[in-house]
């Protein structure tokens, strides 16, 4: 049958039919773009209380979440009243509004043991009941963190792309709060109110499971949130039926550009460990994945041992070695103090995690624990509060491997 031109009643103009081949390749090209906006849509949804009816998510989680803890004891002798000091440098005097990222490295930084800060501070409890509760967050963060969706209940994220109502009351890294309920023992089962409904962590975890792709603008946090819920289960399932595995994270982590992600790459470096820490307990990863795991995290540690300054330090472009993008450069004066203390606590974080067989000889951290205590100890208030985050990654260093006369 020819397919050339029929005619138009109506008008006496002819209409033009697409060839079979042309027909093949425009059904083609809009099933192209429907997979890329299934992709797109999760990552710019409003944070906006949404949601009226809820979508079905599958996910696989454990009410008490796995712990994973540091594995590097006692290596740094202060006294008592040095280490009082230095780790009281952290502490949060009472306010009427806080800020939530700097909360939430309050609570790593110091975990269930807020006894160790002198004065007044809140309590652990009362900042994870902040975090679950949209009233009590409210008047914490000054805006509640939490909002309503279709997939369950989402903290608002912050950053360049997003807009949220406030700032203060924003995670800085997609699925940041989650993973800190993680490490902190918080069940899936604990309630959550929000908007006057009651949910539970647990759908926290569903929207974040929901919504799940590895094109997202971060996986670290996310990682982490899924090795201490999800695992032992090696894979689950977002809205859309797709489903991911810890092989598929892993190798995304591994495939992303260090000096292309926050913190000098030291967020990846940390999940990737803690994969292989869980891994080697529960055998989440397939033997290809986990030998092409050890290897990286080999060659990664090897250079942060070889990169070490003298003083216990390093540079911001410590991994450098590892850059894929030449000419993305973090810093312009890798030696600025600020990149050093921020550089110095998230490594030698790491380095408190790393599986025994891959550990580094004790001076490497002693090192830089000494470093990072001497670093506390010079600080001044507005110091502290300006650079939060690195120093509470200092302080959980300080607080891990120093000890004092009658500790041990």
């Amino acid at each position: 049958m020819h397919m050339g031109r029929l005619p138009d009643n109506t008008t006496g103009r002819q209409l033009r039919v697409l060839s079979p081949g042309r027909l093949a390749m425009a059904g083609i090209l809009g099933l192209m773009l429907i997979a890329a906006i299934r992709h797109w849509l999760p990552s710019i949804q409003p944070a906006t209380p949404a949601a009226t009816e809820a979508v079905e998510t599958r996910t696989t989680g454990r009410d008490r979440p796995l712990s994973v803890p540091p594995l590097v004891g006692p290596l740094l002798s202060l006294a008592t009243d040095e280490r009082e000091h230095a780790l009281d440098q952290l502490r949060l005097p009472p306010t009427k509004h806080y800020e939530l990222s700097r909360c939430l490295h309050w609570l790593r930084a110091y975990g269930r043991d807020a006894r160790s800060q002198s004065g007044p501070s809140p309590s652990v409890e009362s900042f994870v009941t902040a975090l679950t509760d949209g009233g009590v967050g409210h008047a914490t963060f000054r805006h509640s963190p939490l909002v309503r969706t279709q997939t369950g209940v989402r903290f608002q994220t912050g950053g360049p792309e997003r807009v949220v109502p406030d700032p203060l009351a924003a995670e800085a890294h997609r699925d940041q709060c989650l993973a800190t309920l993680g490490e902190l023992g918080v069940p899936l089962s604990r309630p959550v109110r929000v908007d006057g409904g009651d949910f539970s962590v647990r759908d926290i975890l569903d929207d974040s499971v929901g919504n799940f792709h590895l094109r997202q603008r971060e996986l670290a946090w996310t990682a982490l949130a899924y090795l201490y819920y999800v695992a032992p289960a090696r894979a689950w399932e977002n809205r859309f039926g797709e489903r991911f595995s810890f092989d598929d994270l892993a190798q995304a982590l591994m495939a992303q550009p260090l000096e292309r992600t926050s913190c000098a790459g030291t967020h990846n470096v940390f999940s990737l460990v803690v994969l292989a820490r869980v891994d080697r307990e529960h055998d989440i990863l397939t033997p290809p994945v986990r030998e092409r795991l050890n290897i990286w995290l080999a060659r990664c540690i090897k250079i942060v041992e070889r990169k070490q300054h003298p003083d216990g330090s390093w540079s911001i472009d410590w991994a450098a070695e590892l850059r894929v993008d030449a000419a993305n450069d973090w810093s312009t004066d890798p030696q600025v103090r600020s990149y050093r203390l921020l550089a110095t606590s998230h490594l030698a974080e790491i380095l408190l995690y790393l599986p025994s067989d891959l550990q580094v000889p004790p001076d490497v951290v002693g090192r830089a624990a000494g470093w990072l205590y001497q670093a506390l100890r010079r600080a001044t208030r507005d110091e502290i509060l300006e650079g939060y985050c690195p120093h509470a990654h200092a302080a959980a260093v300080v607080r891990q491997v120093s000890f004092s006369p009658g500790m041990r």
